[in-house]
């Protein structure tokens, strides 16, 4: 049933898309079958299918119903929750990058909590899959709606919000989304591969995307 799912969702795609239509199946899973997460994860017919579920998986738990209380420290507890569905290492990468994906696209109005979530991350030493999340989340909003002239605007030439660290703030948050957003977002969107941030990709991956 997966392998037929995985095959439906690519030949149903827009070419360079196929990877947003496999990355929600994670997100279904972990809300309705969670018991399943791994079984479903390790049928995927390649392994960077197998990391999309998980990007998903990531995304899925920013919408869990205890994550719409705010009591204090909920960041913090939601990050540790879903890193406990990692079996490995890629799986860790694509689950917070989805999960911060998530709450910055959500959240873009309110900048504070992609700095909340900055904490949290440095706390954990998930720098990498961090900025990937939050460049990611940034650049799919640069292409949903790319007449827009504020949204994007506290990310790229605005102070840390109040109560965050500037320094954090800065290398953080502001320098990849400039560089994300004037160097790399250009060159995807130019070659059709905007679908591929559903993923988690090192930068480097990232630049060769648009050179493909």
């Amino acid at each position: 049933m997966t392998q037929d799912f995985a095959r439906e969702a690519c030949s149903r795609s827009r070419p360079g898309w196929e990877p947003a239509a496999i990355e929600p199946l994670g997100l279904v899973v972990r809300s309705l079958y969670p018991q399943w997460l791994t079984r479903v994860a390790n049928a995927m017919p390649s392994p960077q299918m197998r990391s999309l579920c998980w990007h998903g998986v990531g995304r899925s738990a920013y919408f869990s119903p205890s994550t719409f209380i705010p009591l204090p420290g909920g960041h913090g507890r939601l990050v540790r929750s879903v890193l406990s569905d990692a079996p490995d290492e890629d799986a860790r990468l694509n689950i917070v990058a989805g999960l911060v994906w998530a709450a910055v696209l959500v959240n873009l109005p309110r900048p504070e909590v992609a700095a909340s979530f900055a904490e949290v991350c440095a706390n954990l030493r998930l720098g990498d899959a961090y900025r990937n999340g939050l460049i990611s989340a940034l650049m799919a909003w640069r292409h949903m709606a790319p007449l827009d002239a504020t949204m994007l605007r506290p990310y790229t030439c605005g102070d840390a919000p109040g109560g965050y660290a500037r320094t954090l703030w800065k290398s953080w948050v502001l320098e990849p989304a400039v560089m994300a957003l004037d160097e790399v977002y250009p060159t995807i969107e130019r070659a059709g591969r905007v679908g591929h941030l559903f993923l988690y990709h090192p930068l480097a991956e990232l630049r060769e995307l648009g050179r493909v």
